[in-house]
């Protein structure tokens, strides 16, 4: 057959939030879209979230030959689907190839989807531009095309597993046609920044709950120091004053976030990234603070010994104690991630859960503490040890869109309501000041702020007209997303 001669590419990103939360660039499009600009093909973007659904229609009358949608597990996946069905309506030919953390972990399952006929396995760059290329030769048997699963009428055909790339051969993510498009971002910045960068992919440490360990294998592969000074100095040329690193764990060592101290000292942006706890010192501490990072967020998980071995955390209720010690002295905002609800934790573990952030809060008077319910995401390792526990996973992709971080979906949890309250109680308590206070409704949310700190005080997380208040706007929302984006 014949080659096209149309060779424009549609990439979305779905909404991912039922709230009008934080909006920040979506790199992982952006990384697609520009290596495929390099390699010939016209790519278009549409973010959901910025965006009109006119607007859509409006990239659709380019003429893409080829559509790519990426979703995670949660809401995104029910803003996927929606988008894929309009598209399936009017370019009912149009391939319709899905990416992303979710299809990757599910590739067969989302392929029973009708609005799915691809689905990229893992890294989408090499797989996307060889499926890209048998689309524009005509070809039809892509069973050579690695990191690729596609079906054909009813059978479904997973290929081998493609290898990891080398990123450091990765263009720059923000080149003219998408640097254009970053006020659509920077006018809804406010407490975070929206402009995202990546100085690595994947994590040496394996969680047996995070994606990350069946994404990225435990390797982690990190840009050299040259290529992410040239790109981070190329960001702040654009009028970028902010910049939220997007690393699983920020630098897989002390060397790497020295040197990126040096890095952000010499560009004098703000900055926010996630990096291990035990890596700082007082020393790296300050070199963090005099070097413009304004926000510090540490996934520390569990108050147990016995519980962070469980979770293969590579770290200890010490190592976690003495970085708090250290972080009380930051002059910058820190928030403590932490994770309840996983199988065989009993009524006395959550009650240890709620002392141990109580010790946090006074061993680091200012800090945010996140608490979090568990959910079994496929392909960890964890994953397999709650289904030998009860748990019964969706059996269509749709199932997965209600797996958002509110919410609770364990059996061997016997008070879900509860767990529920206390993710929104530990919210408005501990995370109003930075999150909260600057919203319209700041003194509705200071009267939330001190009932939550009550409760907190008083372990009485009953009786939560607050959480059936969150509920009814939660529906709101969603309903409000239906009848204006479909």
């Amino acid at each position: 057959m014949a080659e096209l001669k149309n060779k424009k590419i549609l990439l979305i990103f779905p909404d991912n939030s039922p709230f009008p939360y934080h909006i920040a660039t979506p790199l992982n499009i952006f990384c697609l879209g520009t290596y495929l600009n390099n390699q010939g093909y016209q790519v278009f973007y549409y973010d959901e979230r910025v965006e009109s659904l006119k607007q859509l229609y409006a990239r659709l009358e380019e003429k893409p030959f080829l559509v790519g949608l990426t979703t995670m597990t949660s809401h995104q996946i029910k803003r996927a689907i929606a988008i894929a069905a309009r598209i399936k309506k009017v370019f009912p030919r149009i391939p319709l190839v899905w990416g992303g953390v979710h299809p990757s972990m599910c590739p067969e399952q989302t392929l029973k989807s009708d609005w799915v006929d691809f689905v990229i396995i893992g890294e989408g760059e090499e797989t996307l531009l060889a499926l890209a290329d048998k689309l524009q030769e005509g070809i039809q048997d892509f069973s050579q095309i690695a990191g690729l699963a596609w079906k054909k009428g009813s059978a479904i055909h997973i290929n081998q597993q493609r290898e990891f790339m080398d990123i450091e051969t990765l263009p720059f993510p923000y080149p003219e046609q998408v640097a254009s498009r970053l006020a659509l971002y920077l006018k809804h910045e406010t407490t975070l920044p929206v402009v995202g960068y990546q100085l690595s992919r994947g994590c040496r440490f394996l969680c047996c709950f995070c994606y990350s360990t069946f994404f990225h294998k435990g390797i982690c592969r990190t840009k050299s120091k040259e290529k992410i000074k040239d790109e981070l100095t190329k960001i702040q040329g654009l009028g970028v004053k902010k910049i939220i690193f997007y690393d699983d764990s920020l630098g897989p060592d002390r060397q790497m976030l020295y040197a990126l101290t040096e890095i952000m000292g010499g560009l004098k942006m703000r900055w926010t990234a996630s990096p291990r706890l035990e890596f700082f010192d007082q020393d790296l501490l300050e070199r963090f603070q005099e070097s413009g990072c304004e926000h510090l967020c540490f996934g520390i998980e569990s108050f147990s010994d016995e519980r962070l071995g469980y979770l293969g955390k590579g770290l200890t209720r010490k190592q976690i104690l003495a970085g708090v010690k250290v972080m009380a002295q930051a002059q910058n905002r820190v928030t403590y991630l932490l994770m309840f609800g996983f199988p065989d934790e009993s009524v006395e573990d959550l009650k240890e859960m709620l002392d141990f952030v109580d010790e946090l809060r006074r061993l680091h008077k200012n800090a945010e503490v996140a608490l979090q319910p568990y959910a079994p995401f496929p392909g960890t390792p964890l994953y397999e040890q709650a289904v030998k526990n009860g748990f019964q996973p969706p059996l269509q992709l749709a199932g997965w869109s209600r797996f958002t971080m509110d919410d609770v979906h364990t059996p061997w949890v016997k008070n879900k309501a509860q767990l529920r309250n206390l993710y929104l109680i530990s919210f408005m308590a501990f995370r109003y000041d930075w999150l909260l206070s600057g919203f319209k409704l700041k003194y509705f949310y200071y009267l939330l702020h001190k009932i939550a700190l009550w409760r907190w005080k008083k372990r009485f997380f009953g009786f939560c007209v607050e959480s059936w208040l969150y509920r009814q706007y939660k529906r709101a929302w969603i309903i409000y997303q239906k009848i204006t984006k479909g």
